[in-house]
C-alpha cells in the first residue's frame, strides 16, 4: 500500500471514539510527527461517521481520512512506522 504525504495538508480528518487507547496512541504519534489533522468524535458526529465505508469501519477505530481516502488504524500505524524508519540525516521525513 502506498501512503500519501501528510505533511502540510490541513484537511486530514481523524475519526476517534471515547476511551479508545489506539486512538490516543495515534493522536500522540500524529502530533509527534507534526502531521496536521482535525479530530472528529464519531458519537458526536454520527452523520460524518456514516460516510466511512463499511470495509474500513469494520476494523474499528482510529480511522484517518485524507484526500478522499479512508485509512484504518492498522494502515495508519504502518504509515507512522514508516515515518519513523525513514527519518533521514537531513532532519526531514521521507516517504517512499
Amino acid at each position: 500500500m502506498r501512503f500519501p504525504s501528510f505533511i502540510h495538508y490541513s484537511h486530514t480528518q481523524f475519526f476517534t471514539i471515547p476511551g479508545c487507547s489506539d486512538c490516543q496512541k495515534a493522536i500522540s504519534l500524529l502530533h509527534n510527527h507534526g502531521i496536521p489533522f482535525s479530530t472528529i468524535q464519531v458519537f458526536e458526529n454520527r452523520q460524518k461517521a456514516l460516510t466511512i465505508p463499511y470495509e474500513v469501519r469494520k476494523d474499528g477505530f482510529p480511522i484517518l481520512y485524507y484526500k478522499d481516502e479512508f485509512y484504518s488504524g492498522d494502515d495508519l500505524f504502518r504509515l507512522l512506522d514508516s515515518f519513523s524508519e525513514q527519518k533521514n540525516t537531513d532532519g526531514f521525513t521521507h516517504i517512499k
